[in-house]
């Protein structure tokens, strides 16, 4: 995509999954709906809610937006990768 289907894309209403960093140093996910001005991802939380807490204590996040319009049930999951090259 071009920065302006990226706009485009963004623009749209969808849901944002926000990766946070969790004290113990795990990621934390949570499903969100945004507000796009052009420039910039507004998210809207209470102080309650553990990804206020994380980006609050460390600013680094990361956001994936896709392009289902109710994301009302989830599933996060924790855990460690394990990596195989099976030489594909």
């Amino acid at each position: 995509m071009d920065q302006q289907e990226i706009n485009q894309f963004v623009a749209e209403i969808r849901i944002a999954v926000m990766a946070s960093i969790n004290r113990d140093g795990s990621p934390q996910l949570t499903p969100n709906w945004y507000y796009y001005d052009g420039a910039r991802l507004t998210f809207v939380t209470t102080k309650e809610m553990i990804k206020f807490s994380n980006l609050r204590r460390d600013n680094k996040m990361s956001v994936c937006i896709y392009e289902s319009l109710l994301a009302s049930e989830y599933v996060v999951m924790r855990g460690r990768a394990s990596i195989r090259d099976e030489g594909f």
